[in-house]
């Protein structure tokens, strides 16, 4: 009994569960993009799942990992942004300052990363 009075810290010191880990599962609840209880969360959910490829372009660039997150060029190729790719022969007036970005398609970006590569 002495011993361990003297190793153990006072019942008064020892630490319980950490409050910030409370109030990061309670928000995480509440505001998860996908599962959060919040209205205006569950409404921009709603949303994004009705646009064709938007939930997962957002996913995708919210990812941690810098080596998974989506890069220009995936943005660029998602299912998202296919009404914006333009029909072939299109015709564009001389002052248009952008007049494609399809011009990045991951099959020459695919393989200018191979031939930077090697």
């Amino acid at each position: 009994r002495a011993i361990s009075s003297t190793l153990l810290p006072p019942k008064s010191q020892v630490s319980k569960r950490c409050p910030d880990a409370d109030y990061f599962n309670r928000d995480r609840k509440k505001y998860s993009l996908l599962a959060g209880t919040d209205p205006k969360i569950a409404h921009a959910r709603n949303r994004l799942e009705t646009m064709k490829g938007a939930m997962d372009l957002l996913l995708s660039l919210l990812t941690f990992d810098p080596e998974k997150r989506a890069r220009p060029v995936d943005v660029i190729n998602s299912t998202f942004m296919t009404d914006l790719v333009e029909d072939e022969g299109m015709e564009h007036a001389d002052d248009d300052i952008i007049r494609s970005y399809t011009a990045f398609s991951s099959a020459r970006t695919s393989s200018s990363r191979s031939t930077m590569s090697s």
